[in-house]
């Protein structure tokens, strides 16, 4: 899948600038992330798998913005309109070896 931002499909330009924005808001408040564009992440929350994909309903409510990967690999920041956008940190997930994560073509 090529890579967009909710919002801005077809709009090239437009959703790098919101998908740096949104990585440079997270440098901004000690939360580095990776260059690693992610589309969805299959992952165990209270043992329970979601899908997670940007674009669709998370399971914490509000649609996916970005799915970002730490800098030290060791954690997803899933950003949505209410979190991780703006004034609040994004859901922040450990890694498990057991995820599954489709990146962006």
């Amino acid at each position: 899948m090529r890579f967009f931002v909710p919002g801005f499909r077809g709009q090239r330009e437009m959703a790098e600038y919101v998908w740096l924005r949104v990585r440079a808001w997270l440098r901004y408040n000690g939360l580095d992330t990776s260059r690693r564009r992610i589309v969805a992440v299959v992952a165990s929350i209270d043992g329970a798998d979601h899908y997670i994909a940007v674009d669709h309903e998370t399971p914490f409510g509000g649609l996916a913005i970005a799915i970002l990967e730490s800098s030290d690999r060791e954690r997803f920041h899933i950003c949505t309109v209410e979190r991780g956008i703006g004034d609040t940190p994004p859901w922040t997930l450990p890694l498990d070896e057991h995820w599954r994560v489709v990146d962006f073509e």
